[in-house]
């Protein structure tokens, strides 16, 4: 086994997504809605090699966007939200079958 490092991979996506939101529980002041979305958008990833004879390489990707989450309004103004993005390239032969990401917020509406 070796500890030696072949290659570096980095990776960007860009996504516009339109969001459904469908109440679960709760009336205006406090609730809990189900966010549901889909959209598109760009995903890259770069391989910047590190073995003498290959090149770096940067490749792009038209992206389909889904997002599935929750968000909790704990008060009038403020709202927990936490979802998963799954993004999908439409490329052929593209190295990335697909992409996951998760996530949260802490939002302040006004």
């Amino acid at each position: 086994f070796t500890n030696q490092a072949y290659a570096k991979i980095k990776s960007t996506a860009l996504t516009a997504t339109y969001d459904n939101f469908l109440r679960i529980s709760g009336d205006k002041a406090k609730r809990i809605d189900l966010v549901l979305g889909a959209g598109l958008g760009a995903m890259d990833y770069h391989l910047d090699s590190q073995v003498a004879g290959y090149g770096d390489e940067t490749v792009w990707s038209t992206t389909l966007a889904f997002k599935t989450g929750l968000d909790f309004e704990l008060a009038k103004n403020i709202t927990l939200s936490a979802n998963m993005r799954l993004l999908l390239p439409t490329r052929e032969h593209y190295s990335v079958a697909a992409s996951y990401i998760a996530g949260g917020a802490i939002k302040y509406v006004f």
